[in-house]
């Protein structure tokens, strides 16, 4: 009766550890590689250590768990783009910052701002106002020697003289014109330079006032 019984319990664990194997080899692990091929084992292959595992239920295929993973290559671009940007603000408020205590540095006041930039553009002004005069009379004097060259009894001597008179005039006229263009583009960057300063002047301020 003794035998029989150490015979039964014998037969059971045995029994018991074939189950317990089989369950175990009925565990398949699965893994994808950075190149999105399926290897399957016991064990991750190699080209897939760093790579998620998933433990499969042999008879069922669910999935009974999951290891962590290394960032893909996409998720890397993504945290190396927030990183760059997030520098890029930074460097971007400290040059914003930089910009605000020059701009406080060179003026007091916004009337200073005003006063400069209006005598800057005075003084355009009176160069285009001096160029337009002298180019008047150039003009005068132009139109004089064009009417003398109509007079058919001049000599060929006298002719080409005054033929070059009108030719140096003409060349005097064009400089003034190409000055005052010049002087007109001055004027509108000196409003332009200086309606921008006034207005980062007043933005400088208000930043300084709300304690940023």
């Amino acid at each position: 009766m003794k035998h029989n019984v150490l015979t039964i319990i014998f037969v059971f664990a045995s029994a018991l550890l074939t189950a317990n194997t089989t369950m175990a080899q009925s565990t398949i692990q699965k893994c994808q590689d950075a190149d999105g091929k399926w290897h399957y084992g016991d064990y991750a292959a190699d080209a897939c250590a760093q790579s998620i595992i998933e433990s499969m239920d042999g008879e069922s295929g669910l999935k009974t768990g999951e290891e962590g993973l290394p960032p893909t290559k996409e998720e890397q671009e993504a945290q190396a783009a927030a990183e760059a940007a997030e520098e890029a603000e930074k460097e971007n408020r400290v040059e914003q910052r930089a910009r605000e205590n020059r701009i406080l540095a060179i003026y007091e006041s916004e009337e200073q701002i005003i006063n400069a930039r209006d005598q800057r553009v005075k003084a355009a002004m009176d160069s285009i106002e001096f160029n337009n005069t002298m180019k008047t009379r150039l003009q005068e004097r132009l139109t004089g020697f064009e009417e003398q060259a109509k007079n058919e009894s001049l000599k060929e001597k006298d002719r080409a003289a005054l033929q070059e008179r009108i030719t140096a005039l003409k060349s005097q006229i064009a400089a003034y014109d190409s000055a005052t263009a010049a002087k007109e583009k001055e004027m509108q960057d000196i409003e332009t330079h200086y309606n921008g300063d006034l207005e980062f002047y007043r933005y400088a301020k208000e930043q300084r006032a709300q304690g940023s």
